[in-house]
């Protein structure tokens, strides 16, 4: 689908930082983080959650000597309506947000109000967002 989108690009030496985590528990983490950006991002501007999309570029799976991702938040529509556009002039708000709404949540490893479900974020799914956002924060 052609359509506009925000995106966050993850570095290998950002990911670095993060040595003690596997690449699939990385890869989780961005999968968490997809989803806070998504439902802070639908607030910010006002829209329904399916209005955006959320996609990550790279699997860790099929051997890849590096891993460096791009996380979009895209609008669902074909070509676009703004969304994406104007989340990105507030990115710092949605990266505050999405750190805000993962601290407020009660839950042990993830559930659908924050990260989403363990089932599709891995045990670490919820840690492992909240510090690769406290990065972003840095």
């Amino acid at each position: 689908m052609h359509t506009s989108a925000f995106w966050l690009h993850f570095p290998e030496a950002f990911l670095a930082q993060f040595a003690d985590l596997t690449p699939t528990e990385k890869q989780n983490g961005l999968v968490g983080l997809g989803s806070l950006l998504k439902t802070v991002g639908s607030l910010l501007v006002m829209c329904d959650p399916h209005d955006l999309g959320v996609s990550i570029t790279e699997a860790v799976a099929g051997g890849l000597k590096s891993f460096e991702p791009n996380l979009y938040l895209y609008d669902n529509y074909p070509g676009g309506i703004g969304q994406s556009a104007a989340l990105y002039g507030l990115r710092r708000r949605l990266i505050e947000g999405a750190a805000s709404l993962l601290a407020s949540c009660r839950c042990q490893s993830g559930c659908p109000s924050s990260v989403g479900p363990i089932g599709k974020v891995g045990e670490r799914g919820k840690e492992v967002a909240g510090r690769i956002l406290s990065k972003l924060l840095a």
